[in-house]
């Protein structure tokens, strides 16, 4: 028999003739076999019994018995104790499970696999026991993990009876009672934190100490359950100050009461008696704000003060956006405000036409369109004023410079803008003053005024555009208003050069108190 493998050198049976056929065996011959088909059966009997009792070795020392190396590979979960009868049978059936494997390695070799395959689900299920009993799972589940364990133990049982078919089903109903367990933490922690504030929005402090207490059983590192711990201390102090807020209500000062239950937050804000407390207090203190404001709002656009009437509504606004009766007021006092505004500009910018102030007068009606771009009345006024206040801008500049009048081109201009003016009906006291400003300017540019030129006689003097005069000692000719140059020249002398306005300022020469202009012209430095 080989050392290592447990295999046994093969025993070859003999060709033995037990026994013949009547016909074939004489009765001489028959007592003469007699004793020996004795002697063969003794010597089967003693080989069958050599056989049984090395086989009974074999399978005592090899890996198919759980009582040798595979106890080192066995759960935690003890076995339950046999009673004396039964452990026989469990030997006896063992011994004749062996007898009737002695020859059949094929089924020798099924039983190991089934064997490993039962220890592989039993690993799992140490595994699982393992990791239940560090989140103390007696605490919360302790029928359904008892089941679980004796579901393990039968499987013990049919281990050693080596049925590892069945040893691996009892197994996989354990494992599968874990993982079901197991399954449970994670609903199990959130529902046992959410029990733990309602209770303490109950004020059952005791309570919320037990579901928070489990979850920390369950998870020892549990953020939430710690906080929920803490939060159960200041539980009192929290409720104090709740009642306090509610008793601030029940006496009409919803003010304080908010400020009790903002109090109450900082110390748990997630305080629910407290939080829906301050919620309803602030809507409270919304709605009185609001109502305040719409009343103020009404009495305001009654009295016809429409502006302060705009700010109360929106006022109300701000703490009711959605608020259709506030957005409805709102618009009725701007439209009572814009109509308002418009009256009382149209009644300034009709002022400044009758004031003849044009440009005041457009920008006023600018305004109004502004508010009401559907006013007629500014429309037309603005279009009025505007021409008006072009034709005063022409005018003044017109009369502002008299001198440009000597020109043709602008003196046409002029007449022109004279007969525009005098068209205008009713013209107004100003236009009248400009008409006839303009108009004696147009006169006086068309009327030639008498200049007297003084030299020395000895000075050729000549007036650009006009003529060459010579040499004189006094000369008087007649010049329409406007700009001139006159110039003397003499040999041996600087040129004299003299600017000159007929109608205006004399440049370079004096006017005399006379009817005439008096302009000396020169030369009198010698080269």
């Amino acid at each position: 028999m080989a050392k290592n493998n447990h295999q046994f050198d093969t025993i070859e049976a003999a060709d033995i003739t037990l026994a013949q056929t009547q016909s074939e065996v004489t009765p001489k011959e028959s007592t003469r076999l007699k004793p020996l088909s004795v002697y063969i059966i003794g010597i089967l009997c003693l080989l069958l019994i050599a056989l049984a009792i090395i086989f009974t070795s074999y399978y005592r020392g090899s890996p198919a018995s759980p009582t040798a190396d595979n106890d080192k590979e066995r759960s935690a979960i003890p076995a339950p104790a046999l009673p004396a009868e039964q452990e026989v049978a469990q030997k006896a059936a063992q011994e004749a499970a062996r007898e009737r494997t002695t020859d059949e390695p094929f089924k020798r070799q099924q039983l190991a696999t089934q064997r490993r395959a039962a220890q592989d689900i039993l690993a799992s299920v140490m595994e699982k026991q393992r990791v239940l009993e560090s989140r103390q799972v007696s605490q919360w589940a302790e029928e359904d993990y008892k089941s679980a364990l004796a579901a393990a133990e039968e499987g013990d049982l049919l281990y050693r009876q080596q049925d590892f078919i069945q040893a691996q089903q009892k197994y996989q109903s354990s494992d599968t009672l874990l993982t079901d367990i197991e399954a449970r933490i994670p609903p199990l922690i959130a529902d046992s934190l959410a029990a733990g504030s309602n209770a303490i929005n109950a004020g059952e402090a005791t309570q919320a100490k037990i579901f928070f207490n489990l979850v920390l059983a369950i998870e020892p590192d549990n953020e939430a359950a710690k906080l929920g711990l803490l939060r159960v201390e200041t539980l009192p102090q929290v409720i104090d100050l709740v009642a306090t807020a509610n008793d601030k209500l029940a006496s009409s000062d919803p003010t304080a009461a908010l400020a009790s239950f903002q109090q109450a937050l900082k110390i748990d804000p997630e305080y629910q008696p407290a939080v829906s407390g301050a919620a309803s207090t602030k809507e409270q203190i919304s709605n009185a704000a609001f109502q305040n404001a719409m009343n103020q709002g009404y009495q305001q656009l009654q009295g016809s003060n429409y502006a302060a009437a705009v700010n109360a509504f929106r006022r109300a606004l701000s703490v009711d956006p959605n608020s259709n009766a506030a957005n409805q007021a709102l618009a009725q006092a701007q439209n009572e405000l814009g109509q308002s505004q418009v009256r009382a500009l149209l009644s300034v910018a009709i002022n400044h036409e009758q004031q003849e102030q044009w440009l005041e007068a457009v920008a006023t009606y600018n305004k109004v369109l502004a508010i009401d771009n559907s006013v007629v009345t500014a429309t037309v006024g603005k279009i009025r004023s505007q021409t008006r206040a072009t034709l005063d801008s022409k005018l003044k500049s017109m009369i502002a410079a008299p001198l440009r009048l000597s020109s043709p081109g602008v003196h046409k201009q002029a007449k022109q803008l004279l007969v525009d003016a005098r068209q205008i009906q009713p013209g107004g006291s100003r236009l009248t003053q400009q008409i006839n400003q303009l108009q004696q300017l147009l006169i006086f540019a068309n009327t030639p005024q008498p200049v007297t030129l003084i030299s020395d006689n000895t000075t050729a003097v000549t007036v650009l555009r006009v003529g060459n005069f010579g040499e004189f000692t006094e000369k008087t000719i007649k010049l329409k208003p406007g700009k001139y140059v006159a110039e003397g020249v003499r040999i041996g002398y600087r040129d004299v050069r003299i600017d000159f306005v007929v109608g205006g300022k004399v440049v370079g020469g004096k006017n005399d108190s006379g009817s005439a202009m008096l302009i000396q012209i020169a030369c009198r430095d010698a080269i």
